[in-house]
């Protein structure tokens, strides 16, 4: 049933029916959030094309515009093909983008295959490590970066030792 009514299943839409009419040799995607393999001569999709899709639908979520944007589809093929990608925060200046999850985005939709991430396992742990409040690896951060992460994931325990060393030292003096 759909929506409370019965439809018979030769009348409900076929999915793969694109696939089917699609000659070989055709762009075949969304502008905007295909990669540059997919885009460009090569045609060499593999898994890293679906890491770059994912990439580019993170990049939708955060600022509410596709990764790559042009007046033409052929200025949107260059730009995809050249990597023309502004950094999510620089789109969504008024929103804060951790630079940990801008750092994985990024990542994701790096230009050459072999720079992205290695499968959808590795990309969703990225994205688990900056939802738990860890720094990600794509984000290389600092000793600052990690101690900060560090204190905000651990609040309560920060704060009493905090009241504790406050405690002894007005106790010393």
């Amino acid at each position: 049933t759909m929506r409370g009514f019965l439809v018979p299943p030769e009348e409900l839409p076929d999915g793969d029916i694109l696939n089917d009419l699609t000659h070989r040799g055709v762009i075949k995607g969304t502008p905007g959030f295909m990669a540059p393999e997919q885009v460009g001569k090569s045609h060499q999709v593999s898994r890293k094309t679906d890491i770059y899709s994912l990439g580019a639908l993170l990049y939708y979520i955060l600022t509410h515009r596709p990764a790559v944007v042009g007046d033409t589809m052929s200025e949107i093929a260059d730009r995809t093909v050249r990597g023309t990608i502004i950094r999510p925060s620089k789109i969504a200046a008024r929103q804060h983008i951790p630079s940990g999850l801008e750092a994985v985005v990024m990542k994701a939709l790096e230009l050459v295959p072999a720079d992205r991430y290695g499968s959808a396992g590795l990309f969703r742990d990225e994205l688990d490590r900056y939802l738990l409040g860890f720094a990600t690896r794509a984000q290389h951060a600092g000793w600052l970066i990690k101690l900060r992460l560090l204190m905000k994931r651990r609040r309560i325990a920060f704060n009493v030792g905090i009241f504790f060393v406050t405690l002894l030292s007005i106790t010393v003096v």
